[in-house]
């Protein structure tokens, strides 16, 4: 069975609270970073990290998918360290025009 065909969802929420595949909620009260899950499927690699910081707040996520490293840190979005930029036409500033990025990457493929 591939890891995808398997049954749940992880989470963290609060302020350090995580829920595992297996559903028993624990509490990490640390400000290093640490894999929230890993996996692979169909020869994909993924990795997902989170970061807290003193408050117990999220502070930076790391999601690495095929090598391409993903940042979510300080309402910024980075892909392969190029931030992304807001797009111009929506009210919300953190929204992200993720079409631009996608066609250059893949005009580099």
């Amino acid at each position: 069975m591939g890891d995808l065909e398997k049954s749940g969802e992880e989470r963290t929420y609060g302020s350090g609270v995580f829920k595992p595949f297996n559903g028993s909620n624990f509490y990490v009260r640390s400000n290093c970073p640490f894999t929230l899950t890993r996996f692979t499927n169909n020869r994909v690699g993924c990795d997902i990290t989170v970061r807290r910081g003193d408050n117990g707040l999220l502070v930076q996520l790391e999601i690495i998918i095929n090598k391409v490293r993903t940042v979510v840190q300080n309402g910024s979005v980075i892909v392969e360290e190029k931030r992304l930029e807001s797009h111009p036409n929506t009210p919300s500033s953190r929204t992200v025009s993720l079409q631009k990025t996608a066609a250059a990457h893949k005009a580099k493929q």
